[in-house]
């Protein structure tokens, strides 16, 4: 199995708006015989409710204490077995805060974008309009959003330029801790030398065009490079909290190195 060293660079702005941010990321790498591995996830607090950085957090802390539990563990277990363990977590999520909702007489809620990189694959558990991107040559959003203008869109009922200006755009059909059940969306895929990733909260990609976003992948400098972006973010209006998180995946030429060394000392 090929091995490969996960670069990453992460962000989280409050915005030129709100006084808290609402939103929680998580970037934990973990090296085992079997590879790099890493999670890698951002919650949106729902700004128009009550408590959004309470939701985020609730779902942050409860990701993070399963993957101090799991990641030595997630290697040996089968694609189906990873997925399942995921979405878990996230219903586990959604009863935390609709929970801690109930018990304090408030609406809370949260987006839950999860990206998790293990032997040589990527997999996803998505719930709200957060997004997780792949680069390559071009920009492959690997998520769906969750919303009222994604899905007029999907049925022909508006533009994707129109979505964008929509007083509609915000109006979330999935998130955690609103209902009782959630629709999860999953997804598994191959990793290979030089693919790129990009984790965000909505009040980055709103202002954003796909090749603004390609552009910090190209950049020699990509932490400046989102650093900047962030700034010109902010600089359009965006009133929402902005977090970004991306991933250079690069082959561990040291690994491969090793396994020769290994194989002629044999």
């Amino acid at each position: 199995m090929k091995k490969y060293k996960i670069a990453t660079r992460a962000i989280s702005d409050v915005g030129v708006i709100k006084k808290v941010n609402e939103d929680s990321i998580i970037t934990k790498l973990a090296i085992g015989p079997k590879g790099n591995h890493g999670i890698f996830a951002i919650f949106d607090g729902l700004g128009g409710l009550k408590r959004g950085d309470k939701a985020s957090g609730i779902c942050k802390s409860t990701f993070e204490e399963w993957w101090n539990k799991q990641m030595k563990l997630l290697p040996s277990l089968t694609d189906k077995e990873i997925i399942n363990s995921i979405n878990e977590i996230l219903y586990d999520c959604n009863n935390k805060v609709s929970m801690y909702g109930e018990e304090n007489d408030i609406s809370l809620g949260s987006t839950a974008s999860i990206l998790l990189i293990v032997k040589g694959k990527y997999y996803i558990a998505h719930v709200g309009d957060s997004r997780i991107y792949k680069f390559e040559k071009e920009l492959e959003q690997l998520t769906e959003d969750h919303s009222l203008v994604a899905l007029k869109v999907k049925n022909g009922e508006m533009t994707l330029e129109e979505s964008r200006v929509s007083k509609e755009k915000n109006i979330l059909l999935q998130c955690i801790g609103i209902r009782e059940e959630i629709e999860i969306y999953n997804k598994i895929g191959s990793i290979k030398d030089g693919d790129k990733f990009i984790l965000c909260s909505d009040g980055f990609s709103n202002r954003l065009e796909d090749t603004e976003i390609c552009n910090i992948f190209n950049d020699t400098n990509k932490e400046e490079r989102l650093k900047e972006t962030i700034d010109i973010v902010k600089s359009r209006g965006e009133r929402d909290n902005i977090s970004a998180i991306i991933l250079d995946i690069e082959k561990d030429i040291n690994g491969v190195i090793g396994r020769i060394i290994k194989f002629i000392k044999r």
